[in-house]
């Protein structure tokens, strides 16, 4: 396996999270609703992505939700779709805090979906930091099983199992695969001008987008090879503490004939806040 940028929409959009997040970083009250309009503009600055994504809700296909380690109701959510999980004025505490952050921009040059995503804590607890080194761990051994040969039944079985045997669960849900849970799904591109009219993402195109996934799930059975790139984006809660939050690292992998390669950009920052094993 290789480490490389075969998603350059993807690097554009964590290196635009990545400048608003160390512009805010530390601020007072910041709010999900202007971390996500910073976002969106810095997004918007570059060229080669739509101006809005494919997955939505939420609005602009953008998630942002904070969360803190001594909240009474552990950090998680199933899906970002329900309004309740919108950005909001909900405010971050930078000491306690927890983010997950997402986006969905498409990369016009290509077709290809730029989709990034990343949980992030910046607090001191040692059992939340040692849980997310833990999941980050767990989804990169998932991704490790990966070749050119790999099918998506065997993987997410396989997922579950690995998952389960270290006392954690998926808490993933699709509104659009017919089983609950996956481990991620295909990145299929959109060509057509009916899909992309100058920067903006149609309706017909978010809707071709989501429903010409394939979900490594149960569902079916594919190659994902075949696909060309697929997300893997467990959501991790632990079965044994359920007051863990959950942690939903989001990885693109491309698979080809010649071999597989992970795009990683978000584990500079894992690394940065020592949230690795």
């Amino acid at each position: 396996m290789s480490h490389g940028s075969v998603n350059e929409g993807r690097r554009l959009a964590y290196e635009s999270f990545r400048a608003t997040l160390d512009e805010l970083l530390g601020q007072p009250g910041v709010t999900e609703l202007r971390f996500r309009d910073e976002w969106l503009a810095r997004l918007s600055d570059q060229q080669q992505l739509t101006v809005s994504g494919w997955y939505e809700p939420p609005p602009d296909g953008i998630g942002l939700l904070f969360g803190h380690d001594d909240a009474e109701i552990p950090f998680s959510f199933s899906s970002l779709r329900p309004e309740g999980y919108w950005p909001s004025e909900r405010t971050m505490n930078w000491r306690r805090g927890l983010m997950y952050a997402y986006c969905s921009p498409v990369d016009i040059t290509n077709g290809l979906p730029a989709d990034f995503g990343v949980t992030l804590y910046f607090g001191s607890d040692a059992r939340i930091r040692s849980h997310i080194a833990a999941a980050l761990s767990l989804t990169r051994d998932v991704i490790g099983m990966i070749t050119p040969r790999t099918m998506a039944r065997p993987l997410f079985l396989s997922s579950e199992r690995l998952f389960r045997d270290a006392g954690m669960r998926n808490n993933v849900a699709s509104v659009t695969d017919s089983v609950p849970v996956d481990l991620g799904h295909s990145l299929p591109r959109v060509h057509s001008s009916d899909f992309v009219k100058g920067r903006l993402l149609t309706s017909v195109g978010k809707a071709a987008l989501q429903k010409g996934r394939q979900f490594i799930s149960e569902s079916a059975d594919w190659p994902l090879a075949r696909a060309g790139q697929v997300t893997i984006e467990p959501s991790l809660v632990s079965v044994t503490n359920p007051s863990l939050p959950q942690v939903s690292p989001h990885y693109v992998v491309a698979v080809s004939e010649e071999g597989v390669m992970i795009c990683d950009e978000c584990d500079a920052l894992y690394a940065e806040l020592d949230l690795v094993p």
